[in-house]
């Protein structure tokens, strides 16, 4: 489920082929950039952006000072290897999609302070402590990366208000009895890889195997 009572999917905000070719053309931000790909005059009250970048070159701070009030930011399809590339000045943003964008770490991810969604599926990522100092988190999704230790995923018990988690298609999820594991050691999900969580998955398990050998 969604921020302000909309649930959003992958296909909600699509761009194309004139605005990726003008990202092409941009190394940084420009007010005049960004009308031309948004439509929009008056970027102070801009709350939603679509946009591809490459994390090694975009320059991203030109970006957060015109549009202070963003709120649903989707980079989808990117190059941001590490999210310390997004800086701490995203002061409202809430909803951020970072899925194909060849993400390996998460740290960082606490600048943003207002956060409670967040879609990072199909990247690189194998750690996820740094997710647990987002204490306004809600929602996370990290199908199809890296997780492999049982351990890093019931780091997540700290967020408090996480209610939804998706770990399908990580090695984590070949561990025995995992969801009752993430289940009983994470006790405020609700949701857990699209599936309610059940009053039997939160009964504590006996201790088994945390860890898949990645390289095995």
């Amino acid at each position: 489920m969604g921020s302000f009572g909309m649930e959003y999917h992958d296909d909600d905000f699509e761009m194309d082929e004139e605005q990726l070719m003008l990202q092409e053309e941009n190394e940084c931000f420009t007010e005049e950039y960004l009308k031309a790909l948004t439509g929009e005059e008056e970027l102070e009250t801009l709350q939603t952006l679509e946009v591809r970048v490459d994390g090694s070159k975009i320059c991203l701070d030109p970006l957060m000072q015109m549009t202070p009030k963003l709120r649903i930011l989707k980079l989808n399809n990117s190059y941001m290897p590490q999210l310390r590339a997004l800086g701490t000045n995203f002061r409202c943003l809430t909803v951020l999609w970072i899925s194909r964008s060849s993400v390996e770490s998460l740290d960082g991810i606490s600048a943003l302070v207002t956060l409670k969604e967040l879609y990072a599926s199909f990247n690189d990522v194998e750690d996820l402590n740094p997710v647990a100092n987002c204490e306004h988190l809600e929602v996370l999704d990290v199908e199809a990366n890296r997780v492999a230790e049982l351990e890093t995923v019931e780091f997540l018990a700290l967020c408090q208000k996480l209610h939804t988690l998706t770990l399908t298609g990580n090695p984590v999820c070949a561990i025995p009895f995992m969801r009752q594991r993430v289940a009983s050691g994470i006790p405020q999900l609700q949701v857990l890889d699209d599936a309610e969580v059940t009053s039997a998955e939160r009964v504590p398990m006996e201790e088994g195997p945390a860890k898949v050998d990645l390289n095995g």
